[in-house]
Formats: C-alpha cells, sequence, structure tokens
C-alpha cells in the first residue's frame, strides 16, 4: 500500500498514522533553520585578506563574508582596472598557507582564507595543424589470383606496373 503524499506548505494537516507508518521526523526543516542562520551569520561577517596583484603588489582589504568568489575576482579587477576574463584568483588558508579549492559561488565567509592572489592566466598555445595534406593521384589495379581470388590495389599512374 502506497504511502499518502505530504500537505503542501503552509498547511496543517491531520495526520492519518497506520500501524507501517512512521510520523516524519522534523530534521529536514531543522537543517534548513541552521543553514539560514549560517547565511545570516555570514552577511554579518567581514574579513581582513591580503591581496596580491598581479604586479607583486600588496594590498589590505576587508571583504564581506556572503560574496561569492566570481564576484570577488569581478570587484578586484574592476578596483585595479583588470580584464576579469584574463585573470583567476589564487587564495590560501590562514593556517597552511597551502591553495585552497573553491567553486565559484563558494561564499568567502566560508573558507579560511588570509591571502588572495590575482594571478594572469597564461594562454595556452594551441597546436595549428600542418598544411592539407594533398591526396596523391592514383588508380585502382585488379589483380587476379589463381582459381576465383581477386585483389584491388591502389597504385600511382606514374609508377610503370612492373614495379
Amino acid at each position: 500500500m502506497k504511502a499518502r503524499a505530504p500537505p503542501p506548505p503552509g498547511k496543517a494537516a491531520t495526520l492519518h498514522v497506520h500501524s507501517d507508518q512512521k510520523p516524519p521526523h522534523d530534521g529536514a526543516l531543522g537543517s534548513q533553520q541552521n543553514l539560514v542562520r549560517m547565511k545570516e551569520a555570514l552577511r554579518a561577517s567581514t574579513m581582513d585578506v591580503t591581496v596580491v596583484l598581479p604586479s607583486g603588489l600588496e594590498k589590505r582589504s576587508v571583504l564581506n563574508g556572503s560574496h561569492a568568489m566570481m564576484d570577488l575576482l569581478v570587484e578586484l579587477c574592476l578596483q585595479n582596472h583588470l580584464n576579469p576574463s584574463h585573470h583567476a584568483l589564487e587564495i590560501r588558508s590562514s593556517e597552511t598557507q597551502q591553495p585552497l579549492s573553491f567553486k565559484p559561488n563558494t561564499l568567502i565567509g566560508t573558507l579560511n582564507v588570509h591571502t588572495v592572489f590575482l594571478k594572469e592566466k597564461v594562454p595556452e598555445e594551441k597546436v595549428k595543424p600542418g598544411p592539407p595534406k594533398v591526396p596523391e593521384k592514383s588508380v585502382r589495379l585488379v589483380v587476379n589470383y589463381l582459381r576465383t581470388q581477386k585483389a584491388v590495389v591502389r597504385v600511382s599512374p606514374e609508377v610503370p606496373l612492373q614495379n
């Protein structure tokens, strides 16, 4: 027997509990509330970060914890008159000074950021194919072997048949 679908959100519903069904627990609701609280805490948080520009110049910056990493890249490039498509961010943690991996939509406040390096992307050189290969002139030659065996070979018309 199939269980009943849950009621739409926002409406109070009477719960009919059968002997083999258990009432839903509020674990999902609690995790959503924790997520909302965490986002609110990130909005209020600010971070003091060292920004190293491609020229080697270091700047101290106070960043809002609710900014996404891609937004930070665009904002830093705008402040320094750089093209965001030609630059990338490398961030280092305060404890280990190791580069951290992140996704573009990761919030700055969720990472333990100490230093942000604004690096210029190195353009990849594409290997260009050589000149197009010119097809050689050839003709089909049918070779008859003993009985019913045959073979078809392509040969150049300039080469004598003896070769």
